[in-house]
């Protein structure tokens, strides 16, 4: 990864993060109110932007901190919440398709989400800011040279 994609990451993943929190809250009012066909479009264009949010943190986001110590095994629990969070979208949005999708689901995978992206706010996007600090100083080590180590969630 550049040097400049994790300089920029934490940052704008945090941004993304509110964006699908925006989106999601618009798919649980248009459950709660049944206005299906809205809520079909509204989930197709949220599972494409947390599709792609999480491939970017996969493809690139996760293997520039992966030398970062902890990180190995934050990252392999991130990525098992990945597959699930892909396998529960999966499930909703048929639910949504046939009109028989619960509040009680959105809801606990809005907690789920809510829950991931804080864990992610506590550890590797704290790291990418740690390292826009450490580049920042004259003198700024790279993550491979860091002599401190972050601390751990």
């Amino acid at each position: 990864m550049p040097t400049s994609d994790l300089y920029f990451s934490g940052p704008c993943m945090r941004a993304d993060h509110e964006r699908l929190e925006r989106a999601f809250q618009d798919i649980a009012e248009r459950t709660a109110t049944g206005e299906w066909r809205e809520l079909d479009v509204a989930w197709d264009d949220f599972a494409k932007g947390l599709e792609l949010h999480m491939r970017f943190e996969e493809e690139t986001f996760f293997p520039a901190l992966a030398s970062w110590p902890g990180a190995a095994m934050e990252i392999a629990a991130l990525l098992e919440e990945h597959a699930e969070f892909r396998q529960r979208m999966g499930s909703l949005g048929v639910a949504i398709q046939i009109h028989e999708v619960r509040k009680d689901e959105i809801a606990e995978l809005l907690s789920r989400l809510r829950a991931h992206a804080a864990r992610e706010d506590r550890t590797l996007y704290r790291w990418a800011e740690e390292y826009r600090a450490q580049e920042a100083r004259p003198g700024g080590r790279r993550i491979r040279g860091r002599s401190d180590r972050p601390r751990e969630p």
